[in-house]
């Protein structure tokens, strides 16, 4: 089989004899941005195969059906200055080690492209319509696990680690003392690269008496608990986030640099009547329902990058 054009512009110890014995093979992976999007093109060039069974060759791939072979992996980014062609071999290693380097790999070109899409900041659950006569932060809330807000958190308190909730403790201040009914809490990601801020927890129905929050009250109370409604140990409800669970803690992509993570405490001074929503009310139906309702609010914010090592 005659190699395409594009395998005879890649480096020549791509196309050295010595790639072309048995179990072994090229992996060729392009990401491409445009004012249409990204493209995304993966080739697998075996001189043993067609190139028309290359889509199998694809799906058997990722199934981790050729990953205990020695592969040589391509990226090359277009319209990315700060990314140029990388090299990497694949060591014969076990199935499941070579799958997550190549996902690796590929997590870590796309953060590289999408990297400028951060700073959601508009779209946080703070500056909704709810907000408009307390535009301002007036708790003032702190982590004793972390530190204060804008601090670096440890790996621990990621899903890359623990996932341990970090604790929060805060105090009201005068003008809102007696005011309070009941609080919110809400954990979001304005630098993800994604259109709006995605949800890493949403608490409700937290006790006007509470002035903390500890990862053992961010527990999931399985007597208590439903398949559809969790309650957590602290005594307070919670919705569930994308992935199905609770509270998720920071999980950036490999690569797209700092994300920060806002945990917003909101008080309310009249309490939601929660029999009008829906079993498991979402973060839109809160943001309508509380209009009207907000006493005062704080944030604490955390940091998080996941770098290439």
């Amino acid at each position: 089989m005659q190699p395409s054009s594009r395998c005879r512009d890649q480096p020549r110890f791509a196309r050295d004899r010595r790639s072309r014995s048995k179990g072994v093979g090229l992996l060729y992976i392009e990401l491409t941005s445009s004012s249409n999007g990204i493209t995304v093109e993966v080739q697998l060039i075996r001189v043993d195969l067609l190139a028309s069974e290359l889509p199998k060759i694809i799906r058997e791939l990722l199934c981790s059906v050729l990953l205990s072979r020695v592969y040589t992996v391509f990226f090359r980014v277009s319209k990315f200055d700060t990314l140029n062609i990388k090299r990497h071999h694949l060591r014969p290693a076990p199935i499941h080690q070579a799958k997550m380097e190549v996902l690796q790999y590929l997590e870590y070109g796309l953060a590289r492209l999408l990297y400028n899409l951060r700073g959601h900041d508009a779209k946080l659950f703070i500056k909704g319509p709810a907000f408009t006569d307390v535009p301002e932060p007036t708790i003032e809330i702190n982590s004793p696990d972390c530190g204060p807000s804008n601090s670096t958190m440890k790996l621990e308190y990621t899903q890359y680690g623990e996932d341990r909730f970090p604790e929060l403790d805060w105090s009201l201040p005068p003008t809102l003392a007696g005011q309070v009914k009941e609080y919110l809490l809400l954990c979001e990601d304005p630098d993800a690269p994604l259109p709006s801020p995605p949800t890493h927890g949403l608490c409700y129905a937290i006790s006007a008496s509470t002035t903390n929050i500890t990862a053992s009250d961010m527990a999931l109370d399985k007597e208590k608990s439903t398949r559809k409604k969790p309650v957590l140990k602290g005594g307070f409800h919670a919705s569930k986030n994308i992935l199905g669970k609770h509270y998720g803690g920071p999980r950036p992509p490999l690569g797209h640099g700092p994300h920060r993570y806002f945990y917003e405490l909101i008080a309310l001074k009249e309490p939601v009547d929660f029999t009008k929503l829906s079993e498991v009310p979402t973060k839109k139906e809160l943001a309508a329902v509380i209009v009207g309702k907000v006493a005062g609010w704080g944030q604490w914010v955390g940091v998080f990058e996941k770098q290439w090592k």
